[in-house]
């Protein structure tokens, strides 16, 4: 096994050399590219040529930025610059160890914003109950009417529940939070995009009464 395991990390030292020494080529042929141009050129054509080139690195930048956001940003969750690791993973449900209907990392998210926030325990109540009420979406059962309205009601009472607990704006803001916090992943969004699908052309009637779990 050790044998074996030396020759992989021989392979792959030679193979990262190889790489960095591609690299460092290219490198010093286009700076040598770059100097042969600036050399030739007039006062107006190197301004041109450092702008141009300032521009080519700006949106380089940019789009690495990008990608780095695209890719690691909804690994997380802000809460006033305190960030929670989000469950990324390719499981539809996600962990929930307590089987309480919230995955644990929305768990920890609750946990941190009510900290945070000083909430008391009726509205952590709230906040657990739009998570669950999330979750219900992305677990409910597309080819099933029952499931579907089942997942709907207890989404439309969190709603309802939110907006008797926290201030209008406070909970439209809690709500799209925790909805994108749920729904993180290519399948979770999809299963989101296919319940307004089945839901569209719906007439909803939010609940007024005991919405509250």
């Amino acid at each position: 096994m050790k044998p074996l395991l030396k020759k992989i990390l021989n392979n792959l030292k030679d193979h990262l050399l190889v790489k960095k020494t591609n690299f460092l080529y290219e490198f010093n042929e286009c700076k040598a590219n770059w100097l042969l141009r600036w050399q030739h050129q007039s006062f107006i054509q190197r301004t041109r040529l450092i702008i141009e080139t300032s521009f080519s690195a700006a949106i380089s930048l940019f789009l690495m930025w990008f990608i780095v956001w695209l890719w690691f940003g909804p690994y997380f969750a802000s809460i006033d610059g305190a960030y929670v690791r989000l469950d990324r993973g390719l499981s539809l449900a996600g962990s929930d160890t307590d089987k309480n209907g919230i995955r644990d990392d929305m768990d920890e998210y609750i946990a941190a914003l009510a900290k945070k926030k000083g909430y008391d325990k009726k509205e952590v109540n709230a906040l657990k109950q739009a998570a669950r009420a999330a979750q219900g979406l992305v677990m409910m059962d597309l080819k099933s009417r029952e499931s579907i309205d089942k997942a709907d009601d207890a989404d439309s009472r969190a709603s309802t529940c939110a907006f008797k607990v926290f201030r209008a704006e406070d909970a439209i803001k809690i709500r799209r939070q925790i909805s994108n916090n749920t729904f993180n992943t290519w399948r979770r969004s999809d299963m989101l995009s296919a319940y307004g699908h089945v839901m569209n052309g719906s007439v909803i009637s939010l609940p007024e009464e005991n919405v509250c779990d």
